[in-house]
């Protein structure tokens, strides 16, 4: 007596994709639930007279398990044969593509019922559908959340090459232009100013300017760390750093180290005195884990301060436009509204430091967040 179950998905993903993640049988304990450790007898891929060998756990017991790959038709179908019990069994995948560049995702199972397993036919067979449907439901889980970290990691590429362009070619006269975001006089060195302050820097301190641009900020730091103090300035765009390059050659200062890194991917030196980042940290979608990993960098008694651009709260009309004028010549508008990293950033320090502070200035448009690591080295 033969029984047979069929469970079917339709996947988020293409056939290559699907296929590959079948193919690789190292990954099949995230969705066979019994699976602790697959593999290829002897390395190699799939193929017809293959075994793959499992380290597996069912009724409470665990043991090893071989199946035999009977069948490969690369990228649409694969076929396995080995034992369930005491009876045969054989199963399948077969995969057809979709609409929408979608896969629908086919698992079979076929088992020749022997000693208990023929007196029960039917709940063998239901308990086999109801196996086979969590697994399915895993494996398109799992499969559709790779596809959409790939997408998250190709978007985020595309962003960093729009950000990169788009800084490329303000970084010549950016000293210069910036002086005029959003409104000729808006109070931008004020603010920094009052940022660096913030710091609680003292002579010989080591500061690491996250998003430093052009070095706007270097000066009014070396005013106060000293020659034997350090400045590490930290940026995405070359173009940038070029012109930050020229303000340090200029001004003589051989203590500050220029590194180019997306501030989401940089490695924080340990046991720093102070980090700062001035109108660039709410464009990093990972702004609040840039926070913790800095936080987790500073000396005890170390401070993180930002500066930055949001969107006014209850306020007039005419002071939110100035919000999103601000912002304007700085990110997409749109999804930074959405995104509003301005909370992000509060959350991130309120949790990460200690003593944290929250000062809106010029009617909301802007604000400065600051906190300290605890003198112990921990939150």
């Amino acid at each position: 007596m033969t029984i047979r179950t069929e469970s079917s998905r339709t996947i988020a993903s293409s056939v290559p994709a699907v296929w590959a993640y079948v193919c690789d049988v190292g990954r099949w304990p995230e969705w066979a639930p019994t699976v602790l450790e697959c593999w290829v007898r002897g390395g190699g891929p799939l193929q017809r007279g293959s075994w793959v060998e499992q380290r597996a756990r069912d009724l409470g017991r665990t043991h090893r398990r071989s199946e035999e790959v009977t069948a490969v038709e690369a990228p649409r179908s694969v076929a396995f044969a080995g034992r369930m019990g005491t009876s045969a069994a054989r199963w399948g995948m077969e995969l057809e593509p979709a609409d929408d560049g979608r896969t629908l995702a086919t698992m079979w199972v076929e088992v020749d019922l022997a000693g208990i397993m023929r007196a029960a036919p039917g709940l063998f067979r239901g308990s086999i559908q109801r196996v086979s449907d969590r697994e399915m439901a895993a494996m398109k889980a799992a499969v559709e959340s790779a596809a959409r970290s790939t997408v998250s990691r190709i978007d985020r590429t595309r962003e960093h090459e729009r950000l990169i362009e788009t800084y490329r070619r303000k970084a010549e006269h950016y000293d210069v232009t910036s002086r005029l975001y959003p409104v000729p006089g808006y109070p931008q060195r004020a603010q920094r100013l009052r940022a660096v302050r913030a710091l609680g820097l003292r002579a010989g301190d080591v500061v690491v300017d996250v998003a430093c641009g052009t070095g706007l900020n270097f000066a009014l730091l070396e005013e106060v760390i000293g020659p034997d103090g350090r400045i590490v300035g930290v940026d995405l765009t070359d173009a940038m750093l070029a012109r930050a390059e020229d303000r340090v050659a200029v001004r003589g200062w051989r203590n500050v180290e220029l590194v180019q890194a997306d501030a989401a991917d940089f490695g924080f030196p340990t046991g720093i005195d102070a980090i700062l980042s001035t109108y660039a940290l709410s464009q990093v979608p990972e702004c609040a884990a840039v926070i913790a990993h800095g936080a987790a960098s500073l000396s005890g008694g170390g401070r993180w301060v930002v500066l930055d651009l949001k969107v006014p709260g209850s306020t007039p009309g005419w002071v939110a436009q100035l919000g999103t004028a601000v912002v304007r010549n700085f990110a997409s508008i749109d999804e930074w509204i959405v995104r509003r990293p301005w909370e992000a950033i509060r959350g991130a320090m309120q949790d990460e430091l200690a003593d944290s502070s929250w000062t809106e200035l010029f009617f909301g448009t802007a604000f400065l967040a600051a906190g300290t690591r605890d003198a112990g080295g921990v939150r």
